[in-house]
């Protein structure tokens, strides 16, 4: 009875965690192109680069999210260095960090979304993750890359 109590409160909290997330007020993004997939590596540019995300690519980044609700996971373990990193601030003062990984320790491909969050002092608020499809990537990558 008690791990069905557990399930049922995890099950609110990742349902939370997608659902209720607030509007994204800033962002900045990190490449790490060490890690990267081929196909991430010749527009990112040199290991760990940063920059702020424009307001545009917020809001972008905001519907994308909220479009893909679906297929969300428990972030069990903790995942492997992501080879490009969004930490966002939320309307609230909440702060997100959206890790996608594209490569495995062991040096082979992977394709996963991971979704942290954490309250205005940083504490660990909840965490989920979800596979991401090629078009998935793609479309990631082209929010988030550089527009002249």
């Amino acid at each position: 009875m008690r791990n069905l109590a557990f399930l049922l409160a995890c099950l609110i909290g990742l349902y939370a965690c997608l659902e209720d997330t607030p509007p994204i007020r800033s962002g900045m993004v990190v490449y790490d192109s060490a890690h990267s997939a081929p196909l991430a590596a010749p527009e990112i540019g040199p290991a760990s680069q940063s920059r702020v995300l424009s307001d545009g690519q917020l809001h972008e980044l905001d519907q994308w999210l909220r479009s893909h609700r679906s297929s969300w996971g428990f972030l069990v373990d903790a995942p492997p260095h992501p080879s490009i990193s969004v930490a966002l601030v939320h309307d609230d003062g909440t702060r997100s960090e959206l890790d996608i990984i594209l490569r495995w320790y062991t040096g082979k491909p992977a394709q996963l979304l991971v979704l942290t969050r954490r309250d205005r002092n940083g504490k660990f608020m909840d965490g989920a993750s979800r596979q991401l499809s090629n078009e998935d990537i793609s479309g990631l990558e082209g929010l988030l890359a550089v527009r002249q």
